[in-house]
């Protein structure tokens, strides 16, 4: 019965067709390796094993190229930054007119006097160690806010700038490095090593806390002794000296010292252990007169805050007959940009000194008159510099602008593209804001007590221009922040101006 059926089947046209497709599909199964081929199963189990491995060989040779590429770019770009700093950024001063009044030899210099970038002769490590630093000082670390450098003198931690830190320890790193090569035979000069070992010091005086101070200290006498200077920059090393000694409570040695810069100013050998003179005539340098000067300001703070009023009001008074007879332009307009700059340097210095002593004769009880007179003359001068160096004040050209502008403006173009003037007309614009707005508030508190209040508000409320507080905004309630050495001068204004509410 069964097979009568397959032989119907078999006859039947669908039957067939049905049967030829199955075959069909088995043929096309062996010639494609079908997973019903034992050994093609063999082979499918071992695909994973092979992908597996070259897919992680490409992450790998990818990985590889790319470490490779960014390490290139880094490499590139550091150096990149140091041959900036090398070739630009310590670049010597190429300006005849600053050259020729000396700004290129003052202050932040990370090489010898006269050349530029850094000397060759330290080798290729130590040199990217004082580009570092200088990179930390300028740039920052990047990090921001600061870190715990030491104890101050309440022996609580003392909270420095980060970036003043790194630049130190880097130079200090550099210093070490250096004097290792010279040991070793290297041709490092000692001009070079002194430059590095000052720029030291000055970082380390810039941290404020007391080892730091100890250390700067240290680090110059080091140089005093190890590295003599001489003339202009002898005098300005001794100046230091005594301003750290004053810091440090080493009154007797302060006092030494500047006795030092005064003589070496002059052009004189330097004595010691004997009272320190005021020259009668001025240096025909202009480095010297305004190392000078900077000296007879700092024994001037030193006389008048340690009790010794009327040698004080002496030695200031003499300071001040010295910086008269030190010759100015007759007009800032028509002078160089090299000559204003000291002009308005020695300025300051003589407004400095008057604040000063208007202190002293008040403390002295003379007339109240005789104190009016310096600090009207000082805020007279540090106005003038101010208006001097302000961008501000130069767009206006005339118009009267509100002093916080003033006391906020960027420096003049004149100055603010100068490799070597730079920076000391920077700080003197800021120095000069603080001491107008100073004088103005001493001035304010002197007119408490002999006139109306209302004339008191409006030396208060310029002394609070100059330190960039909008006294409108005051009035409104609004409290700006400002540095603490100002607080009394808002509380002073504050009481006042509550005292007389229809002051205006």
């Amino acid at each position: 019965m069964f097979i009568l059926a397959r032989s119907a089947l078999r006859r039947c046209p669908r039957w067939n067709a049905r049967l030829l497709h199955h075959r069909d599909a088995r043929l096309r199964n062996l010639s494609t390796g079908s997973s019903q081929d034992p050994l093609k199963v063999v082979q499918n189990y071992s695909n994973p094993a092979s992908f597996v491995t070259e897919y992680f060989g490409r992450v790998f040779k990818y990985s590889l190229v790319g470490l490779l590429t960014l390490g290139v770019t880094l490499g590139t770009a550091f150096e990149a930054a140091h041959s900036y700093v090398e070739n630009v950024a310590l670049a010597a001063e190429t300006d005849p007119d600053a050259r020729k009044w000396e700004w290129d030899l003052q202050g932040d210099r990370w090489s010898p006097r006269g050349s530029e970038g850094t000397d060759p002769a330290l080798g290729f490590r130590c040199r990217h160690a004082v580009r570092g630093a200088w990179m930390a000082q300028n740039w920052g670390t990047g990090s921001g806010g600061s870190v715990i450098g030491g104890p101050n003198n309440s022996n609580t931690p003392n909270i420095v700038d980060s970036s003043s830190q790194s630049a130190q320890d880097f130079l200090k790193i550099a210093i070490s490095m250096a004097m290792t090569n010279r040991a070793n035979g290297s041709n490092i000069s000692e001009d070079t090593l002194r430059t590095l070992i000052t720029r030291h010091a000055t970082l380390l005086e810039s941290l404020g806390y007391k080892d730091s101070l100890f250390e700067a200290r240290s680090e110059l006498e080091r140089v005093w002794k190890a590295f003599p200077p001489s003339g202009v920059e002898a005098s300005q090393i001794a100046q230091r000296l005594g301003d750290l000694n004053r810091r440090l409570g080493d009154f007797d040695d302060a006092v030494v010292w500047w006795t030092r810069a005064v003589q070496l100013a002059g052009g004189k050998e330097p004595t010691t252990r004997i009272p320190l003179v005021v020259p009668t005539s001025s240096p025909s340098s202009p480095l010297a007169q305004r190392s000078l000067v900077t000296t007879l300001v700092s024994v001037s703070a030193f006389y008048a805050t340690t009790g010794q009023l009327k040698k004080a009001r002496e030695m200031e008074t003499l300071s001040l007959d010295l910086i008269r007879s030190i010759k100015h332009p007759e007009s800032l307009h028509s002078s160089s940009p090299g000559e204003v700059l000291h002009a308005l340097y020695i300025l300051h210095r003589s407004a400095i000194i008057s604040i000063h002593l208007a202190e002293v004769e008040h403390a002295l009880r003379s007339s109240q008159e005789t104190s009016f007179r310096w600090l009207a003359s000082a805020a007279e001068s540090s106005e003038r510099i101010a208006f001097a160096l302000s961008e501000a004040t130069q767009r206006a050209s005339g118009r009267e602008i509100p002093l916080p502008i003033i006391s906020r403006s960027p420096l003049i173009a004149s100055y603010s593209g100068s490799v070597s003037m730079q920076r000391p007309a920077s700080s003197l614009l800021v120095d000069s804001c603080r001491s107008a707005a100073e004088a103005w508030h001493l001035i304010g508190l002197l007119t408490e007590g002999s006139e109306s209040p209302s004339k008191a508000v409006e030396h208060y409320r310029r002394a609070l221009g100059w330190i960039g507080v909008d006294a409108e905004t005051l009035d409104e309630g609004v409290l700006p922040e400002v540095d603490q050495e100002w607080t009394p001068l808002l509380k002073n204004y504050i009481r006042v101006k509550t005292a007389s509410p229809k002051t205006t």
